[in-house]
């Protein structure tokens, strides 16, 4: 009887063992039949995951499913084949597990599927988020579990070098590094292409490229941070970003908003090399940096930062890969240049390298620890020296002098007695809990952090003392009140992404340590090649669903969506219209325009928004973007004050007409009184009361 019974046992169990074994195969099936299906009836997904299917249609699928059945019938039998040859064994069994192992990476089909409907990253973002990170999943389960069935267990001797292996590794170097010269050619040429195209298609403002336009025409032409569209006519009054005066040299090989557009696509581009330098440094393997350089380039907020006009703050990307990778290579030299270029990119990057110090500090390494206290105190003062010398207001936030524009209002649920930043520490040491609402209550910020986490494992958040760097920018950015901080098609993201990128290879390096030291069966190499393909797969799908390369309906540059090439007729005949009165504008004029047009004419030394109310030699406008100020134009129309030069579609150049003296004989105007091309200079006197604010908000700028 104990015999039968254990003959029973061994029986169920073979049983339950095939029935296992053979249970992927049906899922392979469905997965392969309802991809195929699906993805020859693309016009039909919209309908299928609202599940609305009839039945003649299910029936379809359902044979879709039968056919691909036996493909898969087919697959498990040639692998049998194979074994039989290679390894004179007849294994069904053993193969039909190997198979099984290797194919996971075939269940991420219906996810890719559902991540093809029409919309539906705007419909259901943080869906689509989790669709493609169980899609990554399944093909880092297989990253994983690929190995070969049957292994020899002889140990190998490694080659020794010859010259063949040498002149291979030496080839090997060079392709290696005209694969990351052309990674970062590419992704400079599409971006700058698209942001070019937007520009083009007027979809760019003078908040805020056209503020930066001027700034570097100031500062190539010996006014440093000069920019007369705001306050005490500086830049200092909003940033002190002096990178724009050691950039505006190049301005002048083309003096036009173009080349800010093609300089901040290429500049950022310029990470790919860094990425790739800390993925194989920090992991020592070439894969572990082509992963990095690859899940940069495809980075959704990387792509929104660069295409929201421009900003020195985006800037900061490259820089900050380059002062990790310095760091952890320990070239001093390099590494103190960089730091003073991200102090010189805004006022306030110096708080953020604090943070960087710390982490440098509490690494114990010998050298990085000194690198860190001297990184910290060299920002203290240069952030003392910029608040006490160079900007009006000495406040962290901005505040608290009319020469310079506040940003207490980015925070104003952190504010309420408006005290700025003691208000800010107040409610963060007395209302906790209203922080973390604040944090992580908003469905936009749990979708931001998703978009910037996701790609890179999430492990950045994970990286044990690394993960100090992200401090500066989350806070900033979660405690923030104003939608545009928080969201990915805005250069603020840049105060988090790169470090987070920065930290990844080292975060990879603390999990496979942990995987080493438990043991337990796991295998690191295995680990590794998970992690670096969910990595792969899950930027891939967020960067189509997200991202700029490929259009979708979610993607953002900035508050609009962006154009793309090629322009429609409509864009290119609005544009040829504004370009033909800017160019009736001589380049020594003064300008007065409107919001929507001013970043096409700002390359120049005077030029003002609308509502400066400004005499100035030429009115430039876009009939719809006059807004409340159309009575004041209006006013000066009827004076006589202004004459129309030209009217094209809704863009319209006007010109000043001079006051002539009641005298009874005029002198013709001197030299001194004209510009070198006879035009009337018209003295620039303010007309009207004080700017308060040059900040938009999101919906007066779109």
């Amino acid at each position: 009887m104990r015999a039968a019974l254990q003959s029973f046992e061994k029986q169920v169990a073979r049983v339950t063992e095939w029935a296992f074994v053979l249970a992927w195969p049906a899922l392979y099936a469905t997965a392969l039949g309802f991809s195929s299906w699906s993805w020859r009836h693309r016009s039909l997904l919209a309908t299928l995951a609202k599940n609305k299917l009839n039945v003649a249609q299910r029936l379809q699928m359902a044979s879709s499913a039968v056919a691909a059945a036996g493909v898969v019938l087919l697959v498990y039998l040639f692998a049998m084949a194979v074994t039989r040859l290679r390894h004179h064994a007849f294994l069904p069994l053993r193969v039909i597990g190997e198979v099984n192992r290797r194919g996971a990476a075939v269940l991420a089909l219906p996810f890719v599927v559902a991540l093809a409907a029409p919309g539906v990253e705007s419909s259901d973002p943080i869906w689509t988020v989790l669709l493609a990170a169980f899609a990554a999943s399944l093909v880092a389960l297989t990253a994983y579990r690929w190995r070969s069935p049957i292994r020899s267990e002889e140990p190998r001797e490694p080659a020794p070098p010859t010259r063949f292996s040498r002149v291979g590794s030496m080839a090997v170097s060079i392709g290696t590094l005209l694969g990351l010269l052309g990674l970062w050619a590419g992704y400079g040429f599409l971006l700058s292409r698209l942001a070019v195209g937007n520009h083009h298609a007027l979809n760019t403002r003078t908040i805020d490229l056209g503020y930066y336009d001027n700034v570097f025409y100031n500062s190539s032409h010996g006014r440093p941070l000069g920019c007369t569209f705001v306050k005490g006519g500086t830049h200092a009054s909003a940033h002190f970003d002096p990178i724009l005066i050691v950039l505006s040299p190049f301005y002048l090989l083309y003096p036009r908003a173009e080349f800010l557009l093609v300089l901040q696509s290429v500049w950022l581009g310029m990470g790919v090399l860094p990425a790739y330098l800390l993925g194989k440094k920090t992991l020592s393997r070439a894969s572990a940096g082509w992963t990095m350089a690859l899940v940069y380039a495809l980075y959704p907020a990387l792509h929104g930062a660069n295409l929201y006009e421009f900003h020195s703050l985006a800037l900061i990307a490259p820089l900050v890969l380059w002062l990790f990778y310095f760091l952890e290579v320990k070239r001093w030299g390099f590494y103190a240049v960089t730091v003073l270029l991200l102090c010189l990119c805004r006022e306030d990057l110096p708080l953020m390298l604090c943070f960087v110090g710390l982490y440098a500090i509490l690494t114990g390494r010998p050298g990085i620890a000194r690198a860190g206290l001297a990184t910290i105190a060299f920002s203290i003062a240069y952030y003392a020296l910029v608040r006490g010398v160079f900007m009006p207001s000495k406040d962290l936030l901005n505040s608290g002098s009319d020469k310079a524009y506040s940003y207490a209002y980015y925070f104003d649920e952190l504010i309420p007695n408006k005290r700025g930043v003691v208000d800010v520490a107040l409610s963060l040491l007395t209302n906790p809990m209203f922080i973390l609402r604040l944090a992580f209550g908003d469905p936009h910020k749990v979708l931001y952090l998703l978009v910037l986490f996701v790609p890179l494992g999430c492990l950045p958040l994970f990286a044990k003392k690394a993960r100090l760097t992200l401090v500066y920018g989350l806070l900033v950015c979660l405690l923030a009140s104003r939608k545009p901080v928080f969201q990915v098609g805005f250069q603020y993201a840049a105060m988090i992404f790169p470090f987070a990128f920065a930290i990844t290879p080292r975060a990879i390096g603390d999990v496979l340590e942990a995987t080493r030291e438990r043991g337990q069966g796991v295998d690191p190499a295995g680990v590794r090649r998970a992690i670096l393909s969910f990595m792969l797969a899950v930027s891939a799908a967020l960067s189509w669903k997200f991202g700029a390369l490929v259009e979708n309906t979610s993607f953002r540059g900035g508050f609009g969506k962006i154009a793309r090439w090629p322009l429609d007729a409509k864009q290119r005949e609005d544009y040829a219209d504004l370009r033909s009165l800017v160019d009736r504008i001589e380049p020594g004029a003064s300008v007065l325009v409107t919001n929507r047009v001013g970043a096409h004419v700002s390359n120049r030394r005077t030029v003002y928004l609308v509502y400066q109310r400004k005499v100035t030699n030429y009115v430039l406008i876009e009939e719809n973007d006059l807004s409340k100020h159309r009575g004041w134009h209006d006013e000066r129309v009827t004076k006589g004050e202004l004459k129309l030069l030209e009217r094209r579609g809704t863009f319209s150049l006007w010109q000043a007409v001079p006051v002539v003296p009641s005298v009874p004989a005029v002198a013709a105007p001197s030299a001194a009184a004209s510009g070198a091309s006879g035009v009337p200079v018209v003295p620039d006197v303010s007309h009207g009361p004080p700017l308060e604010s040059l900040e938009f908000t999101g919906e007066e700028a779109n």
